[in-house]
């Protein structure tokens, strides 16, 4: 009888490490899969978040826009939108690192938004001061649409840069560049990051004269 139970207890114990090893191995399939998938083009995310929301609304970005941007070494592309409630926001990466969970790039976007919502409201009080002072703006600094100093750079397919939130109204409407008249998409936007430091500078030093 004793020699029975002890039978039933090993094979009892066996089973479990058999189910515990089923299990890890299943949870690090699972790992595998979803480190993948964020891996793969076209991998959407929702964020909840009511002040996303309202930064969107405040940049012009509420519609489908391209986005790129480099930040600590780590490359974000794809396409941010409002999502289907008023208090979301989504996502939908066709390139982003694997080594970083949702919310963590969500940090990234986040601050990068919110950095563009304060450069719009620098660039209003740098023009003003400029305006009064009589100083000289770049002509590079210029959207040719709204012809006021870009916050939101982007390069077009004509060669041209325009502010986002003027060219993709324009493009609503509209096929072709409104400088050259040759085919335009906004999908064909990309974002200047080298031009919007150029112009951060200059709006820094404006203020601080």
């Amino acid at each position: 009888q004793e020699a029975r139970e002890a039978a039933l207890l090993q094979l009892r114990r066996e089973m479990q490490r058999l189910r515990l090893i089923q299990a890890e191995t299943k949870a690090a399939e699972q790992a595998r899969t979803e480190a993948a998938n964020r891996s793969k083009h076209n991998y959407a995310v929702e964020y909840w978040s009511e002040e996303a929301c309202k930064l969107l609304v405040q940049l012009g970005l509420a519609g489908n826009r391209y986005l790129k941007f480099w930040s600590q070494s780590i490359l974000l592309e794809g396409y941010i939108s409002a999502g289907p409630s008023n208090a979301s926001v989504r996502v939908v990466y066709t390139q982003r690192p694997r080594n970083l969970e949702d919310d963590e790039l969500w940090s990234l976007l986040y601050r990068n938004m919110s950095r563009q919502a304060s450069l719009t409201t620098l660039v209003e009080r740098a023009s003003e001061i400029a305006s009064k002072q009589g100083l000289e703006i770049p002509d590079d600094f210029i959207c040719p649409i709204t012809l006021n100093i870009m916050c939101d750079p982007v390069l077009a397919s004509d060669g041209h840069h325009y502010e986002y939130s003027a060219i993709a109204q324009w493009l609503r409407t509209h096929s072709r560049s409104p400088l050259t008249n040759g085919a335009m998409q906004a999908d064909d936007l990309r974002t200047n990051a080298a031009l919007r430091s150029q112009i951060e500078q200059w709006v820094k030093n404006v203020i601080e004269l």
